[in-house]
């Protein structure tokens, strides 16, 4: 018997731009068996780097003068609003409850606000997501895929919500989850329930948890068990995107070689 993820069926859901041919990315497991090392590799990808996109975790380094933690989730958010540019490297974890070992991979986040975001994955192998306002692009070893969020709920509520999270919109954040918000003098904890009923079905759960204006680690929990969490590592915010930087931005596709 085999099972689709869950963020499978939300990306079936979610209608490619137009003039574009659909291309559906479906990840199979089989229950109780083998799965080889490529698939699970691939396992949960859509849900890997549309969830987590955004998450900006940072760890302050030793000695680093600690920073109270807002008092309230407006403050926090008002305090992201002011990060400017992002750039990251990020390693993450994902534990599906089918398998005994975690799928990772790593590489480096981008961020330009308002809406510009990159996600360049290294390893275990190459592929890019490019967020600019409503569109989404995934590149990868099975081609190029294009997404319009205006024309899915799913998505608005999936990446939106990481979107509006970084770059401090508070109101934003409000219409698309239902939030608890906990201050605890440096450290602080965010609990993120989507409003979409679709999605709800699927991401029980996103805890965001940080030390003062920093998030220092981003875990969605899914219906079916799935847990994935991400770390950075190396984070620079106010800072200049080189122009070699900003290539990761481009939608424009590469030519065929």
């Amino acid at each position: 018997m085999f099972f689709v993820t869950p963020i499978d069926r939300a990306v079936k859901r979610m209608r490619p731009s137009k003039g574009l041919v659909r291309q559906r990315r479906t990840v199979f497991f089989p229950r109780g068996g083998l799965i080889s090392r490529r698939r699970r590799m691939r396992a949960g990808g859509w849900f890997t780097l549309l969830g987590l996109l955004l998450a900006l975790v940072a760890r302050p380094s030793a000695g680093a003068e600690m920073i109270a933690a807002p008092p309230s989730l407006s403050g926090l958010m008002s305090a992201l609003a002011q990060s400017g540019a992002v750039r990251a490297s990020f390693q993450e974890s994902r534990m599906l409850a089918v398998l005994v070992d975690p799928i990772e991979t790593s590489g480096q986040l981008y961020f330009l606000p308002p809406q510009r975001l990159a996600r360049v994955t290294r390893w275990p192998s190459p592929s890019k997501v490019i967020v600019d306002g409503p569109l989404v692009i995934l590149e990868d070893g099975l081609g190029r895929r294009e997404l319009n969020l205006d024309q899915s709920p799913i998505g608005q509520s999936l990446i939106g919500g990481i979107v509006v999270l970084l770059g401090g919109d508070f109101d934003g954040l409000n219409r698309l989850y239902e939030t608890v918000y906990e201050a605890h003098e440096e450290s602080w904890t965010l609990t993120m329930v989507p409003i979409n009923s679709t999605l709800r079905s699927m991401i029980r759960e996103i805890r965001v948890a940080g030390l003062g204006q920093t998030i220092t680690q981003i875990k969605t929990l899914e219906t079916n068990g799935d847990v994935t969490t991400t770390q950075l590592t190396n984070i620079e915010t106010g800072v200049p995107i080189t122009e070699v930087e900003q290539a990761a931005f481009s939608t424009t596709p590469a030519p065929r070689k």
